[in-house]
């Protein structure tokens, strides 16, 4: 197949970009005039794939993108990902995320209407939710960046550096990255997942301050958690407080597509504190 992939150089985009040449389809990506450190990730594929500079923000680079990749296929995986930089500067998430993704649909509709279009979406759509109804989720397994809570902790963790844990009692539900690739794909296959909205997870409920414990034993942490306090300099929601329970259900995907996680929380926690072990040595 040919298959476009927005977001190409970051977290999952470059993961799935590397699942999707080993089995063999043609893939084009889509990026800003880049350096070379934001191509680093997919560096080792770089020759095997076709590059095609653009900005999600611009109608008619999209528009071209779509014309000269003549996908069958199209993961939007491009977007400012950061929650916590959105409350004090909303207006580039806007552009990237709602009009990139507005901007990619109607290029799709007007170039290449048979195009299957597959599109990532933040949980952060559903709002605050009672602590017993399961919905969103959290993805780890990135070895670029320390800023996401599962990488902050095991980053601060090797270090023996002090840990900030904002909202220890809050619950999330942590999916390693290979098993959010894994879901793309198996709906990217499925004929049944046309035209619909899944949510992907592990099921794996737990507190921050309980995922900072297990860190602490995988990492031999012998440092200082700090509990109820933000690290220094963070950005604070507009709420007083964190979401309580951010926890989805994988009831749907798994019955109508078939996917399922591969990796327990313990299993992926332990290749993500390889991950940075290796970086940081």
């Amino acid at each position: 197949m040919n298959v476009l992939v927005t977001g190409i150089t970051g977290f999952i985009g470059s993961i799935l970009a590397t699942k999707l040449v080993e089995q063999g389809d043609d893939v084009y990506g889509l990026v800003r005039h880049s350096s070379e450190r934001e191509l680093k990730r997919i560096e080792k594929i770089v020759p095997k794939i076709h590059l095609i500079e653009g900005d999600l923000v611009r109608f008619h680079s999209v528009l071209s993108a779509v014309e000269t990749s003549d996908p069958n296929v199209v993961f939007h995986l491009g977007a400012l990902t950061p929650v916590r930089l959105s409350f004090d500067d909303p207006y580039p998430y806007i552009g990237i995320n709602f009009d990139g993704t507005v901007n990619l649909v109607h290029s799709i509709v007007k170039q290449s209407p048979n195009t299957r279009l597959i599109a990532a979406s933040t949980a952060e759509v559903y709002g605050w939710q009672p602590a017993d109804r399961a919905i969103p989720i959290n993805s780890y397994g990135r070895v670029w960046e320390r800023g996401f809570y599962t990488e902050y902790l095991i980053s601060k963790m090797l270090m023996g550096e002090t840990c900030y844990i904002g909202a220890p009692d809050s619950i999330r539900d942590y999916m390693f990255a290979e098993d959010h690739v894994d879901a793309y794909l198996d709906v990217a296959r499925s004929e049944k997942a046309i035209g619909e909205v899944y949510n992907v997870s592990p099921g794996n409920p737990v507190t921050n301050v309980e995922l900072a414990k297990k860190l602490s034993g995988l990492t031999g942490f012998k440092g200082k958690l700090v509990l109820g306090t933000y690290p220094p300099g963070y950005p604070q929601r507009p709420q007083s407080q964190d979401p309580a329970y951010l926890v989805l259900d994988n009831t749907r995907i798994s019955r109508e597509v078939g996917w399922h996680p591969r990796y327990s929380l313990d299993e992926g926690l332990k290749q993500a504190v390889e991950l940075w072990s290796r970086k940081i040595n």
